[in-house]
């Protein structure tokens, strides 16, 4: 069932999370920047309330792919505002005060390239991203080793998007 015209105001509208209490998260383009920011829509009785922009995500930078823990005690996503390319991992936390400002995931979880489109796997202690990092290569190696490389540029090592899996627990416990 199509979402109501308040909340797919527009062709570009991605990337939907939803948590437990049913609040809706996604992405669409700011319409005086054209960079994507984060929104929330709450449920109402018949469909959603008019969506809001999540207060860090104000289309100065790309924010995309909100992956929100069910409890909404946290949110990860992909944001121009660090990357040394396109795009890169931030997280922010639920306080009292609402949405902390978002913290960039640095070097330990991003790679030298691009890492987007997280989602949270069914523990939501564990975030799957994509990511067209590419392995290095050590020399000198053996000819198996070389082998191996070869067969591995051949396959998932080539800088294409690939999915990678992060154990989110040492974040989480920064939010304690």
């Amino acid at each position: 069932v199509r979402l109501p015209d308040n909340v797919n105001t527009s062709t570009s509208t991605y990337s939907p999370s939803i948590a437990a209490n049913g609040d809706l998260y996604f992405m669409r383009p700011d319409a005086a920047t054209a960079r994507y920011r984060l929104f929330v829509a709450k449920p109402v009785a018949g469909g959603y309330a008019t969506p809001e922009p999540l207060p860090f995500s104000d289309g100065s930078n790309t924010d995309a792919d909100a992956a929100v823990a069910p409890d909404e005690s946290f949110i990860v996503f992909g944001s121009g505002r660090h990357a040394k390319t396109d795009m890169d991992l931030s997280i922010a936390y639920r306080t009292a005060n609402g949405w902390s400002d978002p913290v960039y995931m640095g070097d330990a979880v991003n790679g030298p390239s691009s890492d987007a489109e997280p989602r949270l796997g069914p523990d939501h202690r564990t975030l799957y991203f994509s990511s067209d990092r590419i392995t290095p290569v050590t020399l000198p190696m053996t000819r198996k080793t070389a082998n191996d490389a070869l067969r591995d540029i051949s396959t998932w090592n080539n800088g294409l998007y690939n999915i990678w899996k992060l154990d989110l627990s040492l974040w989480l416990k920064l939010q304690q």
